[in-house]
């Protein structure tokens, strides 16, 4: 035995070599709580990619308004910003319900792209809690157009800035001191979004 522990001493491969088998009874925890680090990267960029698609079809509904409201602005027809942003909200509401099933039926679709079960049956789960923030981009973009039709660009930095810091606030509660996980993110950004329409 103290010829074992002079020879590791002497050298380290061997030291290596008995702290692998010594460890080879915990490899299998470890790439366990390895593999779920993974599924909770796959997931978020899961949630990140449906998310994004909503977001770039809603703010481009609402883009359109932009030009709208420019010109009545620049002709001074305030009358009229109000008129086309509600229409705005309109077309952007009716757009919102046809991209509800988007977040509804996550799963299948994502399984019809050949990704894990498991994967998909957590994004759906997030999928469901989000839909709220779906509605509340249809608000919040033909808002955000007429506000900046009319160089109100510091009122939408200030209400931003925070909706911002409640939003980190609610995240670490929701997330973190509660640990709701999916569900805290998805209310975190629910109240969000629904605070900064609020607020405007």
């Amino acid at each position: 035995m103290e010829e074992e522990s002079a020879m590791e001493a002497r050298s380290p491969e061997l030291t290596r070599r008995v702290t692998a088998r010594q460890s080879r009874k915990s490899i299998g925890e470890k790439l366990k709580e390895e593999s779920k680090k993974i599924w909770q990267v796959a997931v978020s960029t899961v949630q990140n990619v449906i998310e994004g698609f909503v977001y770039v079809i809603m703010l481009g509904m609402g883009s359109a308004l932009e030009t709208l409201c420019g010109q009545a602005g620049g002709a001074g027809q305030l009358n009229i910003l109000g008129i086309y942003m509600q229409r705005s909200w309109i077309t952007n509401f009716v757009t919102a319900l046809c991209l509800t099933p988007v977040y509804v039926f996550t799963s299948p679709l994502l399984k019809l792209l050949h990704q894990d079960k498991g994967i998909s049956d957590l994004a759906v789960k997030y999928s469901i809690y989000v839909i709220p923030q779906l509605f509340a981009y249809a608000m919040n973009f033909p808002i955000q157009k007429f506000l900046q039709s009319q160089s109100k660009v510091w009122i939408m930095t200030i209400i931003l800035v925070v909706a911002l810091a409640i939003h980190v606030v609610l995240n670490w509660v929701l997330v973190i001191l509660l640990g709701d996980g999916l569900l805290g993110a998805a209310m975190a950004g629910n109240i969000s979004w629904w605070l900064i329409i609020l607020l405007r």
